[in-house]
């Protein structure tokens, strides 16, 4: 009579080469490592089994060697990162500024037309082109604006005379009522919206700012939340805002004027304007040493 530990063996080798159906389709459990789950085997079981297998004539199966491959290596010397990258979780995705001066040469004018230059041959836009970088391999739509944007274009600070007046040329287009663009002036630390605008609009607009302070900035910032942009494409747009011919003036005249024609494609410091963050980040401070002790 066989040992109870011999008939648990040959159930279980049973169970294994006679799995129903049922179990079969089960999705399968993550394994970490990517290989089969190891089943440990008693020796006296084992070897029980090993002599069944040679009193039917079978060959005892050999214990199959265990091989390590390197599949890559990482010593960062001569101060490479060899394919690793710095990244800050408080910044802004992938390149980190999105406003730009732009021509659309080769968008086809985008999935709506709007990517075109709005006066000329050039304007400043808050959008992203497709690309092969890290970033934009996740995009499911590009061109268009991405999720958690916080951008700006904003002006140097300069002294006027009130009123203030701001004129410009403005294509918008972003999710209504979440993501939008602010025009904004600031008043000591703070940021003061003068109008918001979401959805879809072709404009020329004038605002006219009354404020008692003597020096300031202006800004066009771009925010938009977490999902539903060409990013994810769950909304397809044409960029969150394209800007031109803008005009800066107070009660003496014209302090600045900017069509963006004299700057090169891909410019971010046009003059009296600057693209970036609409907020400071903390920064990378990570990097390569040597001679750690």
């Amino acid at each position: 009579m066989k040992s109870p530990l011999f008939v648990a063996f040959v159930a279980i080798l049973a169970a294994s080469l006679f799995t129903p159906d049922s179990a079969l389709s089960r999705p399968k459990e993550e394994n970490t490592k990517g290989l089969r789950p190891v089943v440990s085997v008693p020796d006296e079981l084992k070897a029980e089994g090993d002599a069944l297998l040679e009193s039917m004539g079978m060959a005892v199966p050999a214990a199959a060697a265990v091989d390590t491959y390197c599949i890559v290596w990482y010593d960062f010397e001569s101060f490479d990162l060899q394919g690793w990258y710095l990244y800050d979780e408080t910044g802004q995705p992938g390149t980190g500024t999105f406003f730009h001066v732009d021509d659309f040469d080769g968008l086809a004018g985008g999935d709506y037309g709007r990517l075109v230059p709005i006066e000329g041959t050039k304007s400043a836009w808050c959008g992203a082109r497709p690309g092969d970088d890290y970033y934009m391999c996740s995009w499911e739509d590009a061109p268009g604006y991405g999720n958690s944007w916080d951008q700006e274009l904003v002006t140097d600070p300069f002294s006027f005379t009130s009123p203030l007046m701001l004129s410009y040329h403005g294509v918008f287009d972003s999710e209504p009522d979440w993501d939008r663009t602010i025009i904004e002036y600031c008043f000591g630390e703070d940021w003061v919206p003068v109008c918001s605008i979401d959805g879809i609009l072709d404009t020329v607009a004038v605002h006219t700012i009354l404020a008692s302070a003597a020096r300031t900035k202006l800004r066009f910032h771009f925010v938009s939340d977490g999902a539903w942009s060409d990013q994810d494409g769950l909304f397809e747009t044409d960029g969150g805002c394209i800007i031109d011919s803008i005009t800066v003036s107070d009660a003496h005249g014209v302090i600045d004027f900017e069509d963006f024609e004299s700057a090169e494609v891909g410019d971010q410091d046009i003059g009296f304007w600057h693209c970036g963050p609409g907020y400071e980040y903390y920064g990378t401070y990570a990097g390569l040493a040597s001679n750690l002790q």
